[in-house]
C-alpha cells in the first residue's frame, strides 16, 4: 500500500467517485487531506456497483455486490472477496489496491455505522488528530487512518486500516471484517 497521500489523491479523478480533477492539488498541498470524508459516499457507491471509479477496483467482477446489503451478515462475503484480493495482490497495481482498500474500508465503516446502536460519523484525520498530538504520534497519517469513524463520546474506529490488515497476510479470524464489525458494534453498545 502507498503511504504518500498526494499519490493517493491523484487516483480520485472521476466525478462518479464524487471527486473531480479540481479536487486534486499539487504535492505538498494538504487541502484534500482535510476533505477525504466527503468522498466516502462515492467510494461506497463504486464498491457496491452504483458508480464507476477511474482505475477500478481489484477483481471488480468478483465483488459480491448482490450480497452487500449494509448489514453485518454481508461481511463474510466481503471477507471472501478480500481474501481473493490478498491471494492476487502481486498482480494488482498500487493504484487499484489503494482504491480497493479505501472503498472496502468505507463499506465496512458504513456497516458499523448503520448497525450500531449509537451514532458514528466519518471524520478526517486532520480534523481530529492535530488537537491530540500524543494520539497523532501513536496513530500516524496513512491510507488506513485518513478517514475514520468517531462517536460523540470520543471513541473511534479505523475500518479502512482493518481492511489493510486483512490484506497483509494476517491469517487469524480476529482480522476478518465480520469479527471486527461485531467487536466495534458491541463496544458501541456498552
Amino acid at each position: 500500500m502507498i503511504q504518500d497521500r498526494t499519490r493517493i489523491l491523484q487516483f480520485f479523478t472521476t466525478p462518479a467517485a464524487g471527486i473531480t480533477p479540481d479536487a486534486i492539488t499539487a504535492p505538498g498541498d494538504v487541502a484534500p487531506r482535510r476533505n477525504m470524508a466527503r468522498h466516502v459516499p462515492g467510494l461506497i457507491a463504486a464498491f457496491v456497483g452504483q458508480e464507476r471509479i477511474e482505475g477500478g477496483l481489484a477483481l471488480d467482477a468478483q465483488i459480491p455486490r448482490d450480497r452487500l446489503d449494509s448489514r453485518t451478515g454481508s461481511l463474510p462475503a466481503l471477507d471472501e472477496y478480500l481474501l481473493k484480493v490478498r491471494a492476487s495482490k502481486s498482480q494488482i497495481d498500487e493504484k487499484t489496491m489503494t482504491l480497493t482498500v479505501l472503498a472496502a474500508g468505507c463499506y465496512l465503516g458504513e456497516v458499523i455505522r448503520h448497525c450500531s446502536p449509537t451514532p458514528w460519523e466519518w471524520v478526517n484525520y486532520d480534523d481530529r488528530f492535530p488537537r491530540q498530538t500524543r494520539l497523532a504520534s501513536i496513530v500516524p497519517y496513512s491510507i488506513g487512518t485518513c478517514i475514520f469513524l468517531e462517536q460523540t463520546r470520543g471513541a473511534l474506529t479505523l475500518p479502512i486500516h482493518q481492511v489493510g490488515c486483512l490484506l497483509k497476510e494476517r491469517e487469524t479470524a480476529a482480522y476478518t471484517t465480520h469479527a471486527y464489525a461485531q467487536r466495534e458494534i458491541a463496544r458501541a453498545s456498552g
